[in-house]
């Protein structure tokens, strides 16, 4: 791996742990289970930080598999990825964001270089941010495929392709076996999609089920052939389409087809 490529994927590693460890610790210690919620200054420390860092991620992921003149110029890249527009106007909000930022810039700043030429990273898989052509082409195949329009199923109408949706929490004990069926029936590389429009490509080695609570956005993942479909809403659901794929989920949640296609209160 050249030496450029290695600072990247630790500026990105270091991006997805410590977003990570602030969404996990916010979830943990916020106050109240439903909207409006009760902000504290404490709490008002918490999550300006894991957004702080969704922000800079997206920031590298647009270094990937750029060419840099040298060391120093890969490491400034990295540097301006901490100064993406943000016009926060409340302070609560914007000094952990600071903060947030201060932390990345010394990080990539503490990488030197002759130690991180003998140092062997392992990479993180293929993660590729798409530009616009590619997002717009792969999410005009889903509008006509599987009807998509930024929501999917249960959230909108239902597509005309048989489809299965379930709430999150009946599908937790069995995210490991659903991985691993995903895996098993994709091509090589899978898309993810939100609600945002940040749209990446993948290996498919590196998939997991992107709960709401850790991403805090409705994603979408399918692969090229659009043969199966993942769909994980803000309201608890996780939704499936295609034939191969639904009829193993359905063979492994055996003695809970009472909860298939049945939405439940989350406050419940």
């Amino acid at each position: 791996m050249h030496i450029n490529e290695k600072m990247i994927t630790l500026a990105q590693k270091y991006c997805k742990d410590n977003y990570r460890y602030w969404i996990i610790k916010y979830q943990n210690e916020r106050t109240g289970n439903n909207y409006p919620y009760t902000y504290t200054d404490e709490y008002y420390d918490l999550f300006p930080r894991y957004l702080a860092l969704a922000a800079i991620l997206k920031e590298v992921d647009l270094l990937v598999g750029q060419k840099f003149k040298d060391f120093d110029r890969c490491m400034q890249k990295l540097l301006n990825a901490a100064d993406y527009p943000d016009n926060e106007p409340n302070e609560k909000i914007r000094l952990p964001k600071e903060d947030e930022k201060r932390k990345f810039r010394e990080f990539i700043l503490g990488l030197d270089e002759n130690t991180l030429a003998k140092t062997e990273v392992k990479g993180t898989g293929y993660r590729k941010k798409l530009g616009k052509y590619e997002s717009d082409k792969i999410r005009k195949k889903l509008r006509e495929h599987w009807s998509y329009n930024g929501r999917w199923y249960p959230l909108a109408e239902k597509p005309g392709n048989d489809v299965l949706y379930v709430m999150e929490k009946y599908i937790i004990p069995f995210e490991r076996e659903i991985v691993e069926i995903i895996r098993t029936i994709s091509q090589k590389r899978y898309y993810t999609l939100d609600e945002c429009g940040d749209d990446y490509k993948h290996s498919i080695s590196n998939f997991t089920i992107p709960w709401y609570m850790y991403n805090g956005s409705e994603i979408l993942c399918c692969d090229d052939t659009l043969g199966w479909i993942v769909y994980v809403s803000h309201e608890d659901t996780i939704s499936f389409g295609g034939d191969e794929l639904i009829t193993q989920v359905k063979e492994l949640l055996h003695g809970y087809e009472s909860k298939f296609n049945v939405w439940e209160n989350s406050d419940n």
